[in-house]
């Protein structure tokens, strides 16, 4: 018996052009909605961006490549139109989770969290405003645009499953958030959750959704960074010390016994367990370190 040779098992595995092109305006004209204008709909425009996106040029240049097509001035006129940003993330969504694969969905996943920062130059437009982002200089700018992506990590596949603006005025932990917050769709449970360099901060590492499942962080070589981790851990510290103080403070205080001496010295005596926790906070608690 011949075996098959390798060629003809990979012409029966292969993934054509012409397939993913197919598959890929099938899903966007079936969840994004963009009215038809003249001779550009839906599918033409998505065709240019998806020419202009997969070879890395200009939509001007796009256009000029083809023949029968709308101009990029055309193209760009509808693209303005899209003023929605809310509306527009939701159907993007929408779309990525609707060709998941089965054995993704209800599982306990590893998830990856990026942030993207597109450079931006000029005077934004009263539209662009809310979304211009400050950063760190880079590429002759502090402006850009940001946005913020989640993907599943499995069978040494990376699954693109939520995108997400991000507003100027955004924190990184209401970015998370809403990321997290946007997966409640496909009922995934997160074994291990990946962050990017830029989420290494003390508010992300003190959020609650980092507190709930394992976390990797990318830490910068920097004194920042440095300094960051180690206010982190001495945050820590600090909040097992208040929950062991007034615990015991309690448990006294239930018992009809005298109150710990850490609280008497503090001036504690008759006043509520928060209060307690309110008054170390202010003193900074020197003598636990």
């Amino acid at each position: 018996m011949t075996p098959a040779s390798p060629s003809s098992l990979s012409a029966l595995l292969a993934l054509t052009d012409a397939a993913t092109l197919s598959a890929t305006l099938d899903c966007l004209v079936e969840h994004l909605t963009i009215p038809p204008q003249g001779d550009c709909t839906a599918a033409t425009l998505f065709q240019i961006l998806i020419r202009a996106a997969s070879q890395q040029v200009s939509i001007e240049h796009t256009t000029q490549q083809l023949t029968g097509v709308p101009t990029g001035n055309t193209i760009r006129y509808h693209l303005d139109n899209l003023d929605n940003m809310a509306a527009l993330e939701a159907q993007l969504n929408q779309a990525l989770q609707s060709r998941v694969p089965s054995w993704i969905r209800g599982g306990k996943q590893r998830l990856a969290i990026d942030l993207h920062l597109i450079p931006y130059y000029g005077t934004p437009t009263a539209t662009e405003l809310p979304y211009i982002y400050g950063s760190q200089a880079k590429s002759g700018t502090t402006s850009f645009f940001a946005d913020a992506t989640v993907y599943v990590v499995a069978r040494n596949k990376r699954v693109t499953l939520a995108i997400h603006a991000i507003h100027r005025q955004e924190t990184l932990v209401a970015t998370l958030t809403y990321l997290l917050a946007a997966l409640s769709r496909l009922r995934l449970r997160v074994k291990r959750l990946y962050l990017d360099r830029d989420f290494f901060c003390v508010p992300v590492i003190r959020a609650p959704q980092s507190a709930e499942s394992s976390v990797c962080y990318a830490c910068p070589h920097s004194r920042q960074a440095r300094r960051d981790l180690f206010l982190t851990q001495r945050a820590q510290k600090l909040h097992d010390t208040l929950y062991a103080e007034w615990f015991a403070w309690s448990s006294e205080l239930h018992d009809g016994h005298r109150l710990p001496l850490s609280s008497r010295q503090s001036g504690t005596t008759g006043n509520s367990a928060s209060a307690f926790v309110s008054r170390q906070l202010l003193k900074g608690l020197p003598s636990f370190w």
